[in-house]
């Protein structure tokens, strides 16, 4: 099995990059891609940048080079939502949409982006077993958004009129757009997300400059052992 993981920050791999054997360098300009094992899964780690253009370059670049990945996983932080989530949650994407797409004078619903799904889907085998294997995390919805975002206020009147039925959990500027790639692409995704700040809470950006670095370990931990419960069960997918 060959799995690709992209964080979009150096923190956001430094932990994981670490625990691979075999490690090898492969320099694919303007990306570094770090080769290596998880036990027997083969594994390639990157660094993407921030935001959904950066993430939709990176993606590119990764399965025109690595075209043979059984399954892209998006490992790091994100900013949670007050009352639902608290910093060092784990968040799992069950699915996934933009906080900041409206094509809806088409007939698009809020946060679908047009000619594509109405949202995109974690990978449900994974999820399961996930789900199956006792691990503590909260599955839900990610927002994907070109905004760090601070305004409470503004999150929540959105989640109410657009995301109501969709148990919004994290947002970020990363998660969905990967997501589209890995569709566009025909790829297995699942984007893990560890909370690093709460928007609403007050100091919210000096709580996630404080607390990147652990909710970056606690998310690399977190697909660590998934890894190495994959290779122990020798895990496959279906299809």
């Amino acid at each position: 099995m060959k799995i690709a993981v992209i964080g979009a920050m150096e923190e956001e791999i430094t932990f994981l990059k670490g625990e691979l054997s075999n490690l090898n360098e492969v320099e694919i300009f303007p990306y570094v891609f770090y080769t290596g094992k998880i036990g027997n899964i083969d594994v390639v780690l990157v660094r993407s940048g921030i935001g959904k253009v950066a993430s939709g370059a990176l993606f590119s670049s990764l399965v025109t080079h690595f075209n043979d990945v059984d399954v892209v996983i998006n490992v790091g932080v994100s900013g949670g939502i007050k009352d639902l989530t608290k910093t060092g949650d784990i968040v799992v994407s069950e699915k996934l949409l933009y906080s900041d797409a409206d094509v809806t004078v088409f007939g698009y619903r809020y946060g679908q982006m047009a000619k594509c799904p109405e949202c995109f889907y974690g990978n449900k085998e994974l999820i399961g077993f996930l789900s199956e294997n006792g691990f503590d995390f909260k599955k839900g919805t990610i927002l994907t958004g070109d905004t760090f975002a601070t305004d409470y206020e503004y999150v929540d009147k959105l989640c109410k009129k657009y995301f109501y039925n969709d148990n919004v959990l994290a947002v970020d500027m990363e998660s969905t757009a990967f997501a589209q790639m890995a569709y566009v692409y025909n790829k297995r995704y699942l984007a893990i997300r560890a909370i690093s700040d709460v928007i609403g809470e007050t100091s919210q950006v000096e709580g996630h400059e404080s607390s990147l670095d652990y909710a970056s370990v606690k998310s690399n931990k977190f697909l660590l052992a998934l890894l190495n419960l994959l290779d122990k069960k020798v895990f496959t997918f279906n299809s």
